[in-house]
């Protein structure tokens, strides 16, 4: 996976695919397998909450609204956490069984209990896996590799791909044959995208920060990921409180993003001379999803 450049020439690794590392590969197929299942689950959402749980409609879409908004906002968290402490891969794996587990919570779904903490385990485990893993995928290129834009158009298509097909997979098992059937599947195609990682987690172990190695934080990162499912829960129970105090929270942090991009770019230019500001594109888009939807469900 390393790569050779001489000038703008760059030399592949003889274990690329199709003239790219084949860790974007494993990447993208987890991703495509992450958007099936949040896909997939969001499908049938209100529909279930409406026709089994007996919710109305105005409950019900204030709970969808505030599960998205936290669903993207949760990264903004886990991302700072993965770069500071756990480790992007780490992160990618623990967040991804994270994920499995709220599913499988709601496809038993024995209560409103499981229903809630299904939904926070979901809202925790995203944001331990969303934002890290297109920055895995960043740190599979050099920052002179022509190859990069090429690289993350592919792994679009992953995420392209899984949230095609999940509304319609998952939505007519769930409609045709139970809905617990439906939030079922979206589980086991995290519980897929999660064996991906782990079978082949060593084509990433490079391309990390040397600061995170020998650290044994995966039973914390995995166990942080779990406690914080209740929390997430509770927050999406009392929707009507929090719904209010996300879309303040998300500006708050937009605003603290800009700030970091302004100062970066003032130390840039004084080293170089010049000046060009460079935005962590995927925080400040879940800061803006975040917004949005916590808008929504205040609607």
């Amino acid at each position: 996976m390393q790569l050779q450049e001489t000038g703008n020439t760059v030399t592949h690794n003889s274990n690329d695919v199709l003239g790219h590392p084949r860790g974007l590969f494993i990447l993208s197929f987890a991703e495509l397998f992450e958007r099936f299942s949040y896909y997939g689950m969001r499908s049938l959402l209100i529909l279930y909450m409406v026709s089994q749980l007996k919710y109305a409609d105005e409950r019900a879409y204030g709970i969808y609204g505030l599960y998205a908004a936290l669903a993207y906002a949760a990264p903004l968290i886990g991302g700072y956490l993965a770069d500071k402490l756990i480790g992007f891969r780490r992160a990618i794996i623990m967040g991804s069984l994270v994920i499995a587990a709220g599913h499988f919570c709601m496809a038993l779904s024995f209560g409103e209990a499981f229903f809630y903490t299904g939904l926070g385990l979901i809202i925790s485990g995203t944001g331990l896996f969303k934002s890290n893993i297109s920055a895995l995928v960043g740190m599979l290129y050099k920052k002179e590799d022509q190859r990069r834009d090429a690289g993350f158009t592919l792994f679009y298509l992953g995420i392209n791909a899984g949230g095609f097909l999940a509304p319609l997979i998952c939505g007519y098992i769930g409609t045709t044959y139970g809905w617990h059937y439906g939030f079922g599947l979206a589980g086991f195609g995290m519980i897929l995208g999660a064996l991906i990682l782990l079978i082949n987690s060593h084509h990433f172990s490079p391309v990390e920060s040397l600061r995170f190695s020998g650290k044994k934080l995966s039973n914390v990162s995995l166990l942080g990921g779990l406690l914080a499912g209740p929390l997430f829960a509770g927050m999406v129970y009392a929707n009507e409180t929090f719904s209010n105090i996300l879309p303040v929270i998300g500006i708050l942090f937009l605003v603290y993003l800009v700030n970091i991009a302004a100062k970066s770019s003032s130390q840039e230019k004084k080293h170089t001379g010049s000046r060009s500001c460079h935005f962590p594109s995927p925080l400040i888009g879940s800061s803006c999803r975040a917004i949005r939807h916590g808008f929504d469900s205040v609607h």
